[in-house]
């Protein structure tokens, strides 16, 4: 299959060349099994293409990859906030307009940590599975009817092993990317390693791509939690972008609770005036 161009070696590609005769059910699942153990003894490589059979220095490249794979806990925090700060940006989640009132700007904060200043920030717990996210919940919703926290606007969720697994993979690719760049400035690099330098490049933005999806994912599974009241994310919305903002649609009337008295049209003609006028 590596000799056909633009077929993908995916899983259910292969499974596809497996099948003998008409009716036959594609053997995915048996696929998948024999790529991750053939993966965990070195003999395939997952690059941009799909599944491909390692070469000798393809088998070095990994062996030493595979020595990044355990992330330290300030790494894996940073990745994760890096994460959520891109999907945070997104433009569904930059801002919420209350009513014809006000447009706010929605910030962010992860884990007492402020990565996006706004009108609304939300504050982001993350549990580290799904086990420990009941107990962060009750500990958050008791730190919500606190009188200091009283404004804040709390996210609980849990990552889970395909989120920790996607971490770990990221931060290898980055780490030998990191290195073998460093190496190709100083013409210490052969063509071989090249070739894997550039698979790991692509690799690179394969796991930061799927890594936002689960974290999305995640994410929308997720509790909210203001002033001690609690939902879940499935009762707010069917996306993460349509939750947030019904998340903040309970929550403003309580924290601008004048906002609909000091909103007031103007007039338009008016030079240098903006539709509405704040008190």
């Amino acid at each position: 299959m590596e000799f056909i161009r633009d077929l993908p070696r995916t899983e259910k590609n292969i499974a596809a060349f497996l099948i003998n005769e008409v009716g036959q059910a594609s053997p995915v699942a048996e696929v998948e099994a024999a790529c991750k153990r053939l993966y965990d003894a070195q003999f395939l490589r997952n690059t941009e293409d799909g599944w491909k059979l390692q070469t000798a220095q393809e088998k070095n490249w990994e062996t030493e990859r595979r020595g990044y794979l355990e992330p330290k806990p300030r790494e894996r925090n940073e990745i994760n906030r890096t994460v959520l700060r891109e999907t945070f940006s997104e433009p569904s989640l930059r801002t919420f307009r209350y009513k014809d009132c006000r447009t706010f700007r929605i910030g962010l904060t992860v884990e007492g940590s402020q990565l996006e200043d706004g009108d609304l920030p939300i504050n982001v717990c993350v549990a580290d599975d799904n086990d420990d996210l009941p107990g962060r919940i009750n500990s958050i919703r008791d730190e919500s009817r606190q009188t200091a926290h009283e404004n804040d606007v709390y996210w609980a969720f849990a990552v889970n092993p395909d989120i920790d697994d996607l971490v770990a993979q990221l931060h290898a690719s980055r780490k030998m990317v990191e290195k073998y760049d460093q190496l190709r400035a100083q013409n210490k690099i052969s063509p071989d390693e090249a070739t894997c330098l550039q698979d790991e490049k692509n690799a690179v933005l394969g796991y930061q791509n799927r890594l936002r999806s689960k974290m999305g994912d995640a994410l929308e599974q997720g509790t909210a939690l203001f002033r001690g009241v609690s939902w879940d994310g499935a009762d707010l919305g069917k996306n993460l972008g349509e939750i947030i903002k019904k998340l903040m649609a309970k929550a403003v009337p309580d924290l601008y609770p004048k906002l609909e008295i000091g909103a007031r049209p103007i007039d338009r003609a008016t030079p240098n005036c903006s539709s509405r006028l704040w008190t």
